[in-house]
Formats: structure tokens, C-alpha cells, sequence
């Protein structure tokens, strides 16, 4: 009977050490896929962007799922009914054709990009807003994605979802004339209390 006891020790230990040999090297070999996962998802997201400001609509469409979605939230994230969206790689072609058209910006970052992984093979990559040519500009987009074959690609980009509003500081101005009267006067105060904010 003790000799039961001490080969169940020893197997017990066997496991034990074993356990806490494989479980570590399965999180260090899951938390490489996830940081290489993280560099290819920021990759994805950044080839869009500079894609897009270098028109190369080629390497756009190597980006996307074939079935994806772009939809314009048009500053309205909580109003579906001014939604402009434009599903299939043709439609979303001919939106990057207008943009084209539209826009001639030299560069463009991203501002806060999050990356958020769901599983192995899903994900999003959010921003909070863009600087295009050096002008900061309030717009946040979602990209989804999700991995085919080794591949991250774009199944769905929701940009202009900032909530649009009149005014950020409506009841903030500066009184121009004040400031023309005060300066012919010669009494323009060097801590501008004139401008009021």
C-alpha cells in the first residue's frame, strides 16, 4: 500500500510539474499570435488610410472582404436614416472614387486608434480622429475585420460617427470690434480680458 501511495505522489507531482511547464508556453505562444495578430490588424487599418490618400485603389481593394460594408454615419451615430452605405467591393469602389474626386490631402494619421480583439480570428480598430495635412479633424470610425485564410481583411468601416452639434463653445466668442476699438484706443490690455472664453 505505501508503495501505491508514493508512484500516486510521484505521477501527481509529474502532472503538476508538467501543468505548470505547458500552461505557460501556451499563453507565451497565444500572446505572440495576439501581438503579431495586433501588428497585421494595425497594418490593415493604416494601409487604408495611406491607401486612400495615395489613391491606390489596387491596394484598397486587397483590404476588403468581398462582401464588406462602408457606411457614412454623416455625423449622426444614433440616426440610421441619413446613413449612406455601400455594400460589395463595386460600391465601395466608387466611394473611394468620389473621395478621389473630392479631396487632394497629402498625408493623413490616425488619432487613438484601439485595437480590441474578439477570439482569434475577429476584431476592431477604433479612432477618435484623423490629421489630415497637419489639421486636426473630429472623426472617429470603427473598423471591423476579421481573418481569412491568414489574412486580416475589412468587412465593415463605419466612419463620421462623431455626434456633429452646432456649436462647441456657443457661448463662448470674441468680440472683434472690441478688440479693432482698444487697439486703435491703444488700450488693448496685454491678458486680452476681452476675449472671453
Amino acid at each position: 500500500m505505501e508503495k501505491c501511495k508514493c508512484s500516486f505522489r510521484a505521477v501527481f507531482v509529474a502532472v503538476l510539474c508538467s501543468v505548470f511547464v505547458i500552461i505557460p508556453s501556451i499563453q507565451v505562444v497565444l500572446s505572440m499570435d495576439s501581438s503579431q495578430d495586433y501588428l497585421d490588424i494595425k497594418a490593415v487599418i493604416n494601409d487604408e488610410v495611406e491607401g486612400a490618400i495615395a489613391q491606390e485603389i489596387d491596394l484598397l481593394q486587397s483590404l476588403y472582404d468581398r462582401k464588406a460594408k462602408v457606411i457614412d454615419h454623416n455625423g449622426t451615430p444614433n440616426n440610421d436614416f441619413d446613413n449612406r452605405t455601400f455594400e460589395g467591393w463595386d460600391m465601395i469602389k466608387n466611394r473611394y472614387e468620389g473621395f478621389f474626386a473630392s479631396y487632394n490631402w497629402k498625408s493623413m494619421s490616425l488619432v487613438g486608434l484601439e485595437i480590441k480583439m474578439d477570439g482569434r480570428k475577429k476584431a476592431t480598430g477604433e479612432h477618435k480622429g484623423t490629421i489630415g495635412d497637419g489639421n486636426y479633424r473630429e472623426d472617429r470610425a470603427k473598423y471591423t475585420l476579421k481573418k481569412v485564410r491568414g489574412s486580416w481583411l475589412i468587412t465593415k468601416l463605419e466612419y463620421n460617427k462623431f455626434q456633429k452639434r452646432e456649436s462647441d463653445h456657443s457661448n463662448d466668442y470674441i468680440d472683434i470690434k472690441a478688440i479693432i476699438d482698444a487697439e486703435v484706443k491703444g488700450t488693448l490690455d496685454k491678458d486680452l480680458d476681452l476675449l472671453r472664453f
